[in-house]
């Protein structure tokens, strides 16, 4: 059997520790976490014997892999302390919070010729590779616009809430490096690589530069354009819409279920798609799926596709799009990314 380590062992971490259990994949026989209260709960509640504050001393053990799930802050460090240790990594979004870091991050895994895997997650669940193999197919024509739009369903600082990407915004990147760096990746896969972006926010974040709600307008190098939206407003809201010259395709998540639908540009030609959860496959909680990809990958000892260098750039546009809120002006990629 596999074994494996946590690098962060916060709820995600803890989530992947059980589901690895439950699969009979893998055995997490390590945990590192920079909290005492963490490892404790690794050693009582999970029956994890070895427990560390030092991710290189977990590196170290007798490992095939490890779970980099801490915060965005401390990527870099644990992901060149896995690549070193010449450890398969499945690592959570965002890679890193500088591009400085995640080429050195690239170039570490690359040297050691490592399995990596990015756990952004629309690109492992079913409503969204289903948009992804219609676009692909040509089903769609060109894509012109793509719209992209989230409410983490968790609520505003002024309301009480606390999420930790907004109030640790040093660690976390802040939301949009943080959270919608999802809709940001999405974009980019489906409909290719950005040249430009504009964007805005607000926030209720007292003291300090924390927002809570963006708008993002993307220029696409293909010639079409894509709408980022992302808050963590108390709603809970999914839309994508992919327009195409032939046709439209969108998801909705709404509190009466999921909807895939799709309409042709020919005449009262339309088709309709709703499913449950269990069938469309995205009530599964979101990290099960990356995970799922990464065993896999390792398994059969196969690359991913959704690897640390595509994790790259998404975070550069991301870069771009803070760039753009703080000045106010339209910041092209290149700007922040040489290597654009």
């Amino acid at each position: 059997m596999l074994k494996g380590g946590v690098l962060g062992f916060g709820g995600v971490g803890q989530n992947m520790t059980r589901k690895l259990h439950d699969w009979g994949a893998a055995e997490i026989i390590g945990v590192c976490n920079r909290g005492a209260d963490k490892l404790v709960l690794a050693r009582e509640k999970f029956g994890i014997k070895k427990t560390t504050h030092d991710p290189r001393e977990l590196c170290s053990w007798d490992l095939d892999f490890v779970l980099v799930t801490s915060t965005s802050h401390a990527h870099h460090e644990h992901v060149m302390a896995g690549a070193e240790a010449g450890l398969h990594m499945l690592i959570e979004k965002p890679i890193a919070l500088n591009l400085e870091d995640a080429d050195e991050m690239i170039d570490a895994v690359t040297k050691k010729d490592l399995i990596t895997v990015v756990n952004y997650t629309r690109r492992f669940q079913p409503p969204f590779l289903r948009m992804k193999e219609v676009v692909d197919s040509g089903e769609l024509g060109k894509v012109m616009s793509i719209t992209c739009f989230v409410s983490r369903g968790y609520g505003f600082y002024a309301s009480g809430a606390r999420h930790r990407a907004v109030v640790e915004a040093h660690e976390s990147g802040g939301w949009l490096v943080h959270h919608a760096c999802h809709a940001i990746d999405f974009a980019i896969w489906i409909a290719g690589d950005v040249e430009s972006a504009y964007c805005r926010s607000q926030s209720t974040v007292p003291e300090q530069d924390s927002p809570e709600v963006m708008w993002g307008l993307l220029a696409l190098k293909n010639g079409g354009t894509a709408i980022i939206g992302d808050t963590v407003a108390a709603i809970r809201q999914s839309i994508i819409t992919i327009i195409g010259t032939k046709a439209t395709i969108e998801f909705l998540r709404t509190p009466q279920g999921n909807v895939l639908h799709m309409r042709r540009e020919k005449h009262g030609h339309i088709d309709w798609s709703r499913y449950d959860d269990d069938i469309l496959g995205y009530g599964t909680p979101s990290h099960e799926q990356g995970l799922r990809d990464f065993i896999d990958c390792l398994n059969e000892k196969k690359k991913s596709p959704n690897d640390l260098l595509s994790g790259r750039a998404s975070l550069a546009v991301a870069l771009a799009m803070e760039k753009s809120r703080k000045t106010g002006k339209i910041v092209t990629v290149k700007e922040v990314d040489p290597k654009a």
